[in-house]
């Protein structure tokens, strides 16, 4: 019986586990295709003139390499000495507070600052930090006269190169490890208690009498 019950008790924190970390693995998974496409930071502002502007700031990931700021071109993308012109003379500060007013990231956003990146410029990076609601200051001390028109729209996106993956992919392997241990526990204990039943049969002991067996003895 104690065996019965120890192969029931392992299929079940077996399975448990399997289904807990397929669970878990699915949402990772599921999460970081929406980290791709996520912008925690996406405004519109002049960056041809002075001025402040506090803006929301979503921060759903934390476990990206990078993140960064980016220049929505709105074409097909700049080369590095238009980018060098258009931002000429700008001159301004990012910073990303918390609830509190506490300062988490502080970053200059500056001509030297930006650099060519794919179809848009990077204005600057910034290290991950915790998930949460937090605020962005844009403070432009000096505008890039040379950028052309006067709403200009800055998003952040997670740098993200797939190792962030990694955790999904090792609790896909514990879920398949603890759903195999778990059926073959099951799979053993429900054949013993077929066969033998869950019980264990009494034993019945029969006395025989001495003069009874003295005479079949006999």
């Amino acid at each position: 019986m104690l065996a019965k019950c120890f192969g029931i008790g392992l299929a079940l924190v077996a399975l448990a586990i399997s289904v807990h970390s397929g669970l878990t693995a699915w949402r990772h998974h599921r999460d970081f295709y929406v980290w791709i496409d996520a912008r925690p930071l996406d405004v519109t502002l002049d960056l041809t003139r002075p001025s402040v502007q506090t803006v929301p700031f979503t921060q759903t990931c934390s476990l990206a390499h990078g993140e960064s700021i980016y220049f929505d071109t709105g074409e097909a993308g700049w080369s590095e000495a238009e980018v060098a012109e258009r931002f000429a003379g700008l001159d301004g500060t990012l910073k990303i507070r918390d609830a509190a007013g506490k300062e988490i990231a502080s970053r200059e956003l500056t001509a030297a600052s930006v650099s060519p990146w794919g179809l848009d410029p990077m204005l600057t990076g910034i290290f991950p930090f915790a998930k949460g609601d937090y605020t962005a200051e844009i403070r432009i001390e000096r505008g890039a006269s040379d950028l052309p028109g006067s709403e200009h729209r800055l998003y952040a996106r997670y740098e993200l190169c797939g190792l962030e993956l990694l955790p999904a992919y090792l609790l896909g392997a514990v879920s398949a490890v603890a759903g195999l241990v778990g059926l073959i526990a099951a799979a053993i204990t429900a054949t013993s208690i077929r066969r033998h039943g869950f019980w264990p049969h009494p034993t019945t002991c029969v006395e025989t009498d001495s003069a009874e067996s003295a005479s079949a003895g006999g």
